[in-house]
């Protein structure tokens, strides 16, 4: 029996590495633009595919072989960790869009703030706050990305606010910025309940335009 499951699990082994796909096309700019051959190319980006659909782009300077970027995509959407690298090799940023925590769960219970006439000078606060913070992603707008992501946020007793969920998402890239402008938020004043500062929580809307 023993030997059947060992058996099985090598076809199953062997059928996975062969259904994965690879392809490598090849640059002179580091930004990519127009493909060239490969006796031309200063940079080549390799892509292999999975059987689940897991898509990793891979992009090498061809010379020094250093890893300009890592990008990971599920049926076209991005996931797992994307990485950009400089010329010299240091990491410039990093994405993890495992973080992203995704739930129509409203937390707080009477501690939910989301609306009531209470909210409004608390409201203001954090919305200045956001424009100063939010960044309309490169990518996002070269993909013509719009809509309004809908956040639920925790402000603790001392006015730090913290990422709960994505309440209602539009793109996983619209997702992820809203996700690090909160984390990039400052505090704000605490919300108050009967003079005194309560933790709360609050779902608010971030909207995402082209003009």
């Amino acid at each position: 029996m023993k030997n059947v499951i060992l058996i099985f699990v090598l076809i199953y082994s062997f059928l996975q590495v062969n259904s994965q796909t690879t392809d490598v096309k090849y640059y002179k700019d580091v930004n990519r633009g127009k493909e060239t051959s490969e006796k031309k190319a200063k940079f080549k980006l390799q892509i292999s595919e999975n059987a689940d659909s897991i898509k990793t782009l891979i992009y090498l300077n061809v010379k020094t072989s250093d890893t300009v970027f890592v990008k990971v995509y599920k049926s076209d959407f991005p996931t797992g960790i994307w990485k950009e690298y400089g010329k010299d090799g240091t990491l410039i940023y990093m994405k993890d869009f495992t973080k992203v925590i995704y739930s129509d769960i409203i937390l707080g219970g009477e501690n939910n703030v989301s609306s009531g006439s209470d909210i409004n000078v608390f409201e203001t606060e954090i919305l200045k706050n956001l424009v100063k913070n939010t960044m309309y992603p490169k990518l996002a707008k070269e993909r013509g990305l719009t809509g309004k992501v809908y956040v639920q946020i925790k402000i603790d007793k001392d006015g730090k606010v913290h990422f709960v969920s994505i309440y209602k998402g539009v793109h996983p890239i619209l997702d992820y910025e809203v996700y690090e402008t909160i984390n990039r938020l400052d505090k704000c004043t605490p919300f108050k309940k009967d003079g005194k500062p309560v933790e709360v929580y609050y779902i608010m809307p971030m909207n995402f335009t082209l003009y």
